[in-house]
């Protein structure tokens, strides 16, 4: 379930391949960075670690209870320490009860009766509200009896009786009791309630004609909506959420902020239309707003822009004209900003550095090397971009030389451009690196993870190595976990 408020999207326990789902539909994961754990069961937390493999840190939301179980059973599934996986998300601890602000609705959370410590999430907004179960014993028999009994206590059993079915839309779990509310319990609601609940846990052929209950459509264009009108500043927030999803941005002060919305233009692409062509000037910065733009050489795509990516930096560094086409391949919004007045708003910032080192070191060569790459070529475009503007010069090694003797790669990541390289192991294990292998990266996690054979490394005829320093990268992974995570298992 994905929980959209100011066109932002909170995620709750999120499916394996969801990233993926989302894409197909047309939906970039970028608009959806919180994500909301309700319990330590597979098929709730099993893909939200594969939610941590992609672009950016993401921001888990649940209780401090849950969140250990989470890390521990991770831990025990990845051979990894809980005290690193935990640096890999912005954890959001919630009290249970009390409300938590969130996208700009008012999110309450409280442990409902399942198995093992398990999350109800009641959502506030304008003026609306909406409530989902999660797995739970919702019936009100089973929970008196299990108070008379003396298995829970007065405060814990008002507070489960205490269930929000008022609210204007209600997602509630049906399944197999004691672990799951029974479809009987749930039948024999007030009509008003049963009118306004959607099922979920349970198949449409269960439900009892006439029972005025229905199961939860999926899929976006069944999309359960709560108007609330025009919201204030609508316009701005979502530029600024859009901002704040690219890494050389998302620091902006609000002085910064107020010059960026002045400055930024909306311009509108249908599915064919040219954004520019070759030999156009390069005056413009553009950021993807909605939609999809191709980068196109000879009607070849090189790449291609989602929402969150940016293009056109080298034009603004550079009086070179247009070095390819971007088309637009769905109908999209771009936020245009002119050359003169982006540098202007850049200067005397971090973010200038950044991206004049982003916009000097596009090479087409070192793109491919990337791609060539089984840990690197699934970053998104801004990603590989932004990493090609922090690689520095390139670095040789003559046949038979050998490569950072004693297995010493001293402060820096190397990615082979070209050459062949013979790999000796401690064990015998011997094979041969070629262009696009990334050396040295255990230099990255010199306090975690230990050596575990000495390699040696030679070349086979002249290499060539593109120095990535180590201080640089780590900062890079800081916002990239699954790139580290991956990174994790390299051998080299």
């Amino acid at each position: 379930m994905i929980i959209w408020i100011n066109r932002r999207g909170v995620i709750v326990d999120p499916p394996v391949n969801s990233v993926e789902q989302l894409w197909s539909l047309g939906v970039s994961p970028k608009l959806i960075d919180h994500v909301i754990l309700t319990h330590c069961h597979a098929d709730h937390d099993a893909g939200t670690m594969q939610k941590l493999l992609q672009e950016g840190k993401i921001n888990l939301i649940t209780t401090p209870t849950i969140f250990t179980s989470f890390v521990r059973k991770l831990s025990w599934l990845t051979g990894l320490d809980h005290h690193y996986l935990r640096q890999l998300v912005n954890f959001q601890p919630v009290t249970v009860g009390c409300a938590m602000d969130l996208l700009g609705g008012e999110f309450i959370f409280r442990y409902t009766l399942h198995s093992i410590p398990t999350l109800s999430i009641e959502v506030n907004a304008f003026g609306k509200g909406a409530v989902y179960s999660s797995d739970t014993m919702n019936d009100v028999t089973f929970i008196h009896d299990l108070y008379s009994r003396g298995i829970i206590s007065r405060g814990r059993r008002d507070d489960l009786l205490a269930f929000p079915w008022d609210k204007d839309v209600v997602f509630h779990e049906a399944g197999v009791p004691p672990l799951h509310t029974p479809l009987a319990f749930l039948c024999e609601l007030p009509l008003e309630v049963r009118q306004k609940m959607y099922l979920v846990h349970v198949s449409a052929s269960s439900i009892p004609e006439g029972s005025g209950l229905r199961v939860a459509p999926t899929g976006l264009a069944n999309t359960v909506r709560l108007d609330v009108g025009e919201l204030p500043h609508s316009e701005a927030i979502e530029l600024l959420d859009l901002l704040s999803t690219i890494e050389l941005l998302r620091h902006l002060d609000l002085a910064a902020a107020r010059e960026i919305l002045r400055i930024a233009r909306i311009e509108q692409y249908e599915d064919g239309d040219a954004v520019f062509r070759q030999g156009d000037p390069g005056d413009k910065f553009y950021i993807v707003k909605s939609g999809h733009v191709d980068i196109q050489i000879g009607g070849r795509t090189l790449t291609i822009f989602s929402y969150g990516d940016f293009f056109g930096e080298k034009g603004l560094f550079l009086d070179d004209p247009r070095s390819a086409d971007a088309i637009a391949r769905s109908p999209t919004q771009l936020v245009m900003i002119p050359r003169n007045e982006m540098l202007h708003f850049l200067k005397g910032r971090e973010s200038y550095r950044l991206l004049q080192e982003v916009a000097l070191q596009q090479n087409t060569h070192l793109r491919q090397l990337i791609e060539a790459n089984s840990n690197l070529n699934d970053l998104t475009p801004t990603q590989k971009t932004r990493l090609m503007g922090m690689i520095e010069q390139e670095v040789t090694y003559p046949p038979g030389e050998e490569l950072f003797a004693g297995g010493a790669f001293g402060d820096a990541v190397y990615l082979v451009s070209s050459g062949r390289i013979r790999c000796e192991e401690e064990s015998g294990r011997v094979c041969q690196l070629e262009s696009g292998e990334l050396l040295g990266v255990r230099a990255l996690h010199p306090h975690h993870r230990p050596d575990t054979s000495t390699v040696r490394l030679f070349a086979v005829e002249t290499v060539g190595c593109y120095r990535l320093p180590v201080e640089r990268f780590r900062r890079f992974l800081e916002h990239n976990p699954g790139l580290e995570l991956r990174l994790w298992f390299n051998r080299y």
